[in-house]
């Protein structure tokens, strides 16, 4: 859902378009040497970065309760036996 909320709110999906930069006689200068055309690229607006703010914090917040009562779970005896191996 976050990704079609991307989608929608940044018009569209565009791909960069990739170019091979050629010396005048033909030779490719190195083997790796592509470019992304320019205006192609992926443009990272404020809508972009505001969802991908909100659904880190939402993550995060989510697996750190996960850990949380995890570790709230454990029987006394267990923590008691960690704490002496310190």
């Amino acid at each position: 859902m976050g990704v079609a909320a991307g989608i929608a709110l940044s018009k569209g999906l565009s791909w960069p378009e990739y170019v091979k930069d050629w010396d005048g006689d033909g030779v490719i200068d190195s083997p790796g040497s592509w470019d992304i055309a320019e205006g192609s690229g992926f443009e990272i607006t404020p809508f972009f970065l505001a969802m991908m703010l909100g659904l880190t914090l939402f993550t995060a917040s989510t697996i750190a309760e996960i850990v949380r009562g995890s570790i709230q779970s454990l029987p006394p005896g267990q923590v008691e036996a960690a704490i002496s191996l310190l």
